[in-house]
């Protein structure tokens, strides 16, 4: 059941899944089918199965339909939403995937997330410079080497998470917000004046090797329940780290 004040984090590994595809198809609409088959490579098309299948067999378990029944519309810019009537309760949701690595967050409130993997290889300081806010590219640019990646994984989820949320995606520009990194608890603040007191962040860390971050619109305060696809139950409540 879904709680005020609260977000489910859903975690899940797509390797887990591939032996299980045929049975995960029934769960698509059409048009998810029709997506699936046009991926270039089967991996891709698999991983896409795998993600909205447990899309719905997710939501299914707050709104009580059958996960095939479930009706997902998109707004003009693409970010997938639930109808509100009398027959649903409100609930939002968000995905991000990377490799084999899928998150969902569940939320009563509007709720982004965002998920990168923090050992892939880019060029940080010339990205946060041209994309980031001034203060953000200079917390970057001063870190240690071996802080820049996470540091910048960091800012950029964050960022990718409240486009998301808001539904404008990475065209809504990433210098819309603006966040100071706390290297004490390797979480972020946000620091925009209209948006710091609407909405909240929460970093997550996954294996020391994949980084997450969810924007809420909440001014609340918020708490986090975390499942995966071994475990149905709530885990590690309190905790920034996700065991896998």
């Amino acid at each position: 059941m879904l709680i005020d004040n609260c977000v489910d984090i859903w975690l899940l590994n797509t390797d887990h899944f591939l032996s299980n595809l045929e049975n995960l198809s029934f769960y698509l609409s059409l048009d998810e089918l029709e997506k699936v088959s046009k991926f270039k490579q089967k991996i891709h098309g698999d991983r896409y199965l795998i993600c909205r299948s447990n899309l719905r067999k997710i939501l299914s378990t707050y709104l009580y339909t059958k996960p095939e029944k479930i009706k997902i519309s998109y707004t003009k810019k693409g970010k997938p939403y639930i109808s509100q009537n009398k027959n649903n309760p409100t609930i939002h949701f968000n995905l991000s995937h990377t490799n084999n690595q899928i998150i969902y967050a569940i939320s009563k409130n509007i709720v982004g997330i965002d998920i990168e993997n923090i050992h892939k290889q880019t060029n940080y300081e010339q990205l946060a410079k041209r994309f980031f806010c001034a203060s953000e590219y200079e917390t970057i640019n001063q870190a240690k080497q071996e802080e820049k990646a996470k540091i910048f994984y960091s800012f950029w989820t964050g960022k990718e998470a409240y486009l998301k949320a808001i539904g404008e995606g990475i065209s809504g520009g990433l210098n819309t917000i603006e966040f100071n990194y706390q290297t004490l608890n390797n979480q972020l603040a946000i620091v925009t004046p209209s948006l710091s007191q609407n909405w909240q962040v929460k970093s997550i860390t996954i294996n020391n090797k994949y980084l997450a971050n969810i924007l809420v619109n909440i001014t609340t305060n918020i708490h986090f329940r975390y499942y995966s696809h071994s475990n149905p139950k709530p885990f590690a409540r309190t905790l920034n780290q996700i065991p896998q």
